[in-house]
């Protein structure tokens, strides 16, 4: 049997000054699969050094090798495949050549309306068909640069591709001049790829990450707000100040960053004597007021500091070819000129793990590992890897090693530079945007890139609020503060002062409602975190990761702009001026956060989006668990294991979209179900001990809109474990912007409790098609 050939292999050597490139000849099918009569494989390779004789060869089920001639005479071209587990199939090409193989190439054939997601943190665009893209570290997030660049993607058509490759990698999706193709150029002399199938989006970021590595659980501290501030004022009495000042004025913040610049020297991480005398005191009131405290770092030396001279007589920089130190441009000023520290070299990582649990003795949890992008191609390594496979691969370098101390501590990462690998270290953010609506450097290239860069399994993302350089006007930073608290990491930081006490009294108490609602959101995100770190799936979903089979989601451009938080909430965040933006909702009903009216997809138009609010759809069905309005922070909560203490016994806290759908937490369940006339609906409780935590007493928040003209009734019936009815119960109608609805308080010692509800009908005023 004779396999039909799709995919080609081709590759390049450099003859004199220029690269000619040479084909495989023959080919896999679209699949990257090899099949055969009676169930055993067999391949077909046409060989143009055999005379065009057919060379034909079994192959064992999990070990197909087979060879192809060249259009390069005397050239053979070796490929093997192997089955790594279900739907994981593992394809290496290595070519057998007298001259040296400079770059390698895959020519796959697509479908028309085949669209691709991922590729790390991409700003431009959410869906990759049409482009072209460079996969190499850069210091750079607008559109073809990133910090994060990860070979993977993801396709509509069910199936991953993963590169296994630390080189530079240029992918062109079906871009206008080849059509329906997809080219796959590695500057390697081998390629090794990965093919990856599942029944859904989920399970093939899930067996991608079992390849590459789980994301490291963070501590339920993580998810509360972040404050940081300009590097360039930031000393002790700033950082006091936003401890203090915080909880004076009720802001909720579980987490403080300090940035660049808190050193004697770049980096010799001594703490600078007239910027910090005491840090132990700064410790003592983080502490005390229930902070965690996160330090800035880099993984460079400036060449005019003392630390410097030390680090380069042991020998703990890169090198030049010629065997000196490897002096180079290090950051975003081209006069910040130093020398990156070698992590391959056991010394200089012995030194550098050192200096990191240092800082953890003082009870610093948290570095934030900024910088890595920064490797020369032709830096030579202690190892002797070179900058052609190391550049891309630092960054995981040097997050693992700050990671392994780190994660002693039960503390955690935030990076900024990735590779495939990097997610496997805890939390990353968006780096350095502008303050702005910028299309393609502001707010709305973080969408993009939060998303793009989920689907490749890093599910603990944030970006800075307001942007990083400049200072955000009143719109931006109220409409950035409302993104960023409905992602995972909520972070107040960038360059010029936006302190929220020195806004408007509307900004203010904007800020506080936002940082409390992601505060408050804890018992929803951690589970979601807790997935994230078993199965790979990020927090901040692009559409088509639940809804890839909706072709809406690919074809309607307003998609790439919203998002799920989660399977319950579709986020629509506000990225321009103005009072609404269109939206898209999948089939199903969907209950509006503020208004608690509903709609019904697939549907497709303008929804109104005040200053005050940014458009949050709840799934008809959902139960989100809320922390107890007035929490201002989590931050004395640092044991995965124990997250749920967090919630407290006293009361618990749920808020529910009319619907069909059901939440455990803990030892209660929470069932929705839609009463026959579809007015109302039936809530059923079942607290068990036995299960899980109990609470003393629950309190239920029905989300429905609340007007004159629409009268509610409730019944309830609450009983103990002994079957008997117990008193106590009450439901009332609360206005109150996203909690407004019925209010039902269940009694103490309630272990299961029937609710019944009506109303008349509810819809929403927008347009749609």
């Amino acid at each position: 049997m004779t396999t039909s050939y799709q995919t080609k292999f081709r590759y390049a050597v450099k003859i004199g000054d220029e690269l000619v490139w040479y084909d495989a000849l023959g080919g896999i099918d679209g699949r990257m699969r090899v099949s055969g009569e009676d169930g055993v494989a067999t391949l077909s390779a046409e060989s143009a050094d055999s005379g065009g004789r057919s060379a034909e060869e079994p192959l064992a089920a999990n070990a197909k090798r087979i060879a192809f001639g060249s259009t390069r005479p005397g050239d053979r071209v070796h490929l093997a495949i192997t089955d790594r587990g279900p739907g994981v199939r593992h394809l290496q090409w290595r070519v057998e050549s007298d001259a040296n193989v400079e770059w390698v190439m895959l020519d796959s054939p697509v479908g028309a309306d085949e669209h691709f997601y991922g590729f790390g943190e991409t700003y431009g665009e959410l869906d990759q068909r049409g482009k072209e893209l460079r996969l190499w570290v850069e210091n750079g997030c607008v559109r073809d640069l990133s910090y994060k660049p990860v070979p993977f993607y993801v396709s509509s058509a069910g199936y991953g591709i993963y590169l296994d490759h630390r080189e530079l990698i240029y992918a062109r999706m079906a871009t206008p001049d080849i059509g329906s193709r997809v080219q796959l150029k590695v500057a390697s002399g081998e390629l090794n790829a990965y093919r990856i199938e599942a029944d859904d989006i989920p399970g093939i970021i899930d067996r991608y990450t079992t390849i590459v590595g789980k994301p490291t659980l963070p501590p339920p501290w993580f998810f509360g707000a972040w404050k940081s501030r300009d590097w360039r004022t930031e000393n002790q009495s700033t950082v006091l100040l936003d401890l203090t000042k915080q909880r004076e004025l009720g802001i909720p913040c579980s987490v403080k960053l300090i940035d660049a610049a808190w050193e004697r020297e770049l980096n010799d991480f001594r703490f600078h004597p007239d910027k910090f005398p005491d840090f132990k005191a700064v410790m003592e009131t983080a502490r005390r007021l229930d902070y965690q405290v996160v330090l800035w770092i880099s993984p460079w030396v400036a060449e005019w500091t003392d630390i410097y001279k030390k680090l380069d007589e042991k020998g703990f920089f890169l090198r030049t070819p010629d065997g000196r130190t490897y002096v180079h441009r290090l950051g975003n000023s081209p006069n910040l000129l130093g020398s990156m520290i070698d992590f391959t070299n056991p010394d200089a990582v012995r030194w550098w793990q050192e200096r990191i649990e240092s800082l953890m003795e003082l009870g610093v949890r948290g570095i934030k590992t900024d910088f890595g992008e920064q490797v020369p191609e032709d830096a030579v390594f202690h190892d002797g890897s070179t900058g052609k496979t190391m550049h891309n691969y630092y960054p995981v370098l040097y997050n693992r090693v700050t990671h392994d101390v780190v994660k002693r501590y039960n503390g955690i990462l935030l990076g900024r530079s990735a590779w495939a690998g990097s997610q496997a270290f805890t939390g990353i953010w968006a780096g350095d945007q502008t303050a702005d609506f910028a299309p393609r450097s502001g707010m709305l290239a973080t969408i993009f890139a939060g998303q793009n860069v989920g689907v490749c399994g890093f599910p603990y993302w944030g970006s800075d609020i307001g942007g990083y350089f400049g200072k955000p006007d009143r719109e931006v930073f109220i409409r950035w503060t409302q993104y960023a608290a409905f992602t995972p990491c909520m972070e107040l930081h960038g360059l010029g002062e936006r302190d929220p006490w020195d806004m408007d009294a509307e900004a203010l108490e904007l800020y506080k409602r936002y940082a409390s609602l992601h505060t408050r959101l804890l018992p929803y995100l951690y589970p979601l975190a807790i997935e994230g770190s078993e199965r790979g799936l990020p927090m901040m979903r692009a559409m088509m990761i639940h809804y890839n089979d909706d072709p809406n989601v690919h074809r309607l451009p307003c998609v790439g702009y919203q998002y799920m938080l989660g399977r319950d909430m579709l986020v629509a965040p506000v990225f321009f001026e103005g009072g609404n933006r269109e939206l898209y909702l999948p089939e199903g009903a969907w209950i509006d956060l503020w208004s608690g009216s509903k709609l019904v997809g697939p549907w497709h138009g303008r929804v109104r989006a005040p200053l005050a609010e940014t458009p949050v759809w709840l799934r008809a069905g959902a139960v989100i668990p809320l922390l107890a309005d007035g929490t201002e922070t989590i931050g004395k909560f640092a044991d995965p294991e124990r997250w749920m203490e967090a919630l407290g016994t006293e009361c618990w806290e749920f808020l529910l979209a009319p619907g069909e759908g059901r939440l455990r937490q803990g030892g209660v369940e929470i069932v929705q179900s839609a009463d026959a006339g579809g007015a109302g609906g039936i809530v059923s409780v079942q607290s068990d001990r036995d299960l899980g935590i109990v609470p003393d007493r629950l309190l239920l928040k029905i989300r429905v809109p609340l007007d004159e003209e629409r009268p509610y009734r409730c019944s309830i019936r609450a009983e103990d474990g002994a079957g008997r009815p117990l008193p106590g119960e009450s439901w009332d109608i609360r206005r109150c912007s996203w909690e407004s609805g019925i209010w039902i308080q269940l009694p103490a010692g309630c272990r299961t409790a029937d609710i019944r509800w009506s109303a008349e009908s509810w819809s929403s005023a927008c347009d749609g098609d």
